[in-house]
């Protein structure tokens, strides 16, 4: 059964030392146990399974600039829920202005880039054959922190007392307080058996949020639980809902933060019978009710999403044809890091300097690119705002989209295609149906404009959008604006 166990807090006081009391939570084991969800619940979940099914249809025709895309905004938002701050364009100058910038904007984007891989390495243990393991999990741990300046044993079990909230220094005002770590290798054993077991069916995403609460209640390692945890999300989806689009769930709950936290409590505060399955249900629901609503999000952002990048490739094959032969070598460039130097895009392409150079200037003056300098270090660097503004303004999308998900609004991909045509991120889903292959008439676009007033209840004019690396502001230019960002 869930239950509190009496512990007590030694710390150092001046000179002597302090004992206090204080409650730690040790959780059911979850292996074998499926819960029974209301209906509302159950709905919401079967609902979630659909979405996935439906994403999975894009899976065919998704570029690999979309899936690299989707992967990095992942790692962008599961970061940001934890206040570790970066943005897609920090994180592409990494390479290109290594030792350049100050170090905490270069601290917060090699966090960030590590939880790029961290659900990159989840994914790929989700299609290993083999059922994953506690090892597995350490494994996920040490890969976050690899290539960052945290200093502590990454990829280890907690040895220690651990506590969410209140002090720093004492656990005795926390918000909560998980299992002593002795108790830590055991319920780990419990929980990879659980995510391996496929004999006790539930859907994906019930299991999936199961999971997740679980680990966070276990709290098993000294820092990183979050990211890790969210990123076990997207591994049982991967495994069980057979989701093959990296759908980035942690994006719709980084808008949410106070309803996903919330969402935990019940399950982290249970105390009674493990044979009393409909309490149990009842203290899960709320994890399992949200997480349901956080994937049916999050599909529709993807399909958003895809339209918006589907329609840069178009342009970008365009002006290939238009431009010489070498633009293709510097957008191979573009697609996998849409912030980069001059030095970075020669290195990574292959072309003369002189060459490149050329190539640049086309690509600005055509509107694929812009040129802009880093505030930080002054180098100059171009960017595909194309790319950009779906991954740094997504919150603006994904706010909209849990307000419509909440009214009720069925054809999400749909409704937010038509909102982000006239908000501040406009390029997060561009025009793609019914239309040429060149850019819009004054007339279509009007039309998305009203399209979007109907849906918002304002009209705002398009605006590019990017964020300012030092600033936190968006871009005041029209979208597709040539030369520097004004803030």
């Amino acid at each position: 059964m869930g239950s509190h166990r009496d512990m007590e807090w030694s710390r150092w006081f001046r000179t002597s030392i302090v004992t206090s009391p204080y409650r730690a939570y040790i959780p059911d084991r979850i292996h074998g146990w499926s819960p029974s969800l209301a209906t509302h619940a159950r709905e919401l979940v079967l609902r979630a399974e659909s979405r996935i099914a439906d994403v999975n249809q894009l899976r065919g025709d998704a570029s690999t600039t979309l899936l690299r895309l989707l992967t990095r905004i992942e790692g962008l938002a599961t970061s940001s829920v934890e206040n570790i701050r970066s943005t897609m364009r920090s994180m592409s100058l990494l390479e290109s202005l290594r030792g350049r910038r100050r170090p905490e904007t270069d601290r917060d984007a090699r966090l960030t880039l590590g939880s790029v891989h961290l659900n990159t390495a989840a994914l790929q243990i989700a299609e290993q054959t083999t059922p994953p393991t506690v090892s597995d999990i350490e494994e996920l741990h040490r890969v976050l922190f690899t290539d960052t300046a945290e200093q502590f044993d990454a990829g280890k079990l907690r040895t220690e007392q651990v506590w969410v909230g209140g002090g720093q220094h004492t656990v005795t005002n926390a918000r909560y307080v998980p299992p002593p770590h002795t108790e830590v290798p055991a319920l780990m054993a419990d929980l990879t058996a659980c995510i391996a077991d496929r004999s006790v069916w539930m859907p994906a995403t019930a299991k999936s949020a199961l999971v997740h609460t679980q680990f966070e209640t276990i709290h098993p390692f000294t820092d990183g639980n979050g990211r890790v945890g969210r990123a076990l999300t997207a591994l049982v989806l991967r495994r069980d809902g057979h989701l093959r689009m990296p759908v980035p769930v942690s994006a719709a709950v980084s808008v949410r933060r106070d309803d996903y936290y919330s969402s935990l409590q019940a399950w982290q505060s249970y105390v009674g019978d493990q044979d009393d399955s409909e309490r149990r249900s009842a203290a899960i629901e709320p994890a399992a009710t949200f997480t349901a609503d956080a994937v049916i999000v999050a599909c529709g952002f993807v399909e958003a999403a895809s339209k918006s990048v589907d329609l840069w490739e178009r342009r970008c094959r365009d002006v290939s044809a238009k431009a010489r032969a070498s633009a293709d070598s510097v957008l191979g460039v573009m697609r996998t890091h849409p912030a980069a130097t001059l030095p970075f895009i020669v290195e990574r392409s292959g072309l003369k300097q002189r060459t490149a150079e050329r190539s640049l200037s086309r690509l600005v003056d055509l509107g694929v690119l812009a040129e802009n300098r880093d505030t930080e270090s002054g180098a100059l660097v171009f960017e595909a705002p194309g790319l950009l503004s779906i991954a740094d303004n997504r919150d603006v999308l994904l706010s909209e989209a849990w307000n419509l998900h909440r009214d009720g609004h069925a054809d999400l991909g749909q409704q937010l295609h038509d909102i982000a045509e006239g908000n501040p991120a406009r390029q997060l889903v561009a025009p793609s149906s019914d239309r040429d292959e060149g850019s819009e008439t004054e007339e279509q676009h009007a039309s998305y404009e009203e399209a979007a007033q109907r849906v918002t209840g304002r009209k705002q004019a398009p605006r590019c959008g990017h964020i300012g690396s030092r600033s936190g502001k968006p871009c005041v230019r029209r979208v597709g604006h040539n030369g520097p960002h004004t803030y």
